[in-house]
């Protein structure tokens, strides 16, 4: 399991935050981070590979508000489940528009480094 000290987790949040004020906090962000503890171990190191990946890899796009790219990823993602899951696809419209939107952005949380949008 990869694990990262609460305090130094929330110092880097923190600075990142200071230094990038126009990216919203979201649940994917703190992932990112723990991860990089586990490989990185120092605060500095944590902190300029996620300024790295943020802004080289325009990851910062994902935390943005309105949240431009989640749009655009749910939407493809609603796409692909209506045409290659159909039951699911179903399943969802009994269920009605807010659980979709819930379990589509539950996949982007989850999925969206690996997600690239056309064009980009």
């Amino acid at each position: 399991m990869i694990e990262a000290d609460e305090d130094k987790l929330e110092r880097v949040l923190h600075a990142y935050g200071v230094f990038d004020p126009e990216v919203f906090y979201k649940q994917g962000y703190v992932f990112v981070v723990t991860l990089l503890f586990h490989y990185l171990h120092d605060e500095e190191s944590v902190f300029f590979a996620l300024c790295w990946i943020m802004h080289s890899l325009n990851w910062r796009a994902h935390f943005i508000e309105p949240f431009p790219r989640m749009e655009i990823i749910t939407t493809e993602l609603r796409h692909y489940i209506t045409f290659s899951l159909p039951r699911l696809a179903k399943k969802f419209e009994e269920d009605g528009a807010l659980m979709l939107q819930m379990a589509l952005e539950t996949l982007y949380d989850f999925v969206f480094p690996n997600i690239t949008v056309a064009g980009e």
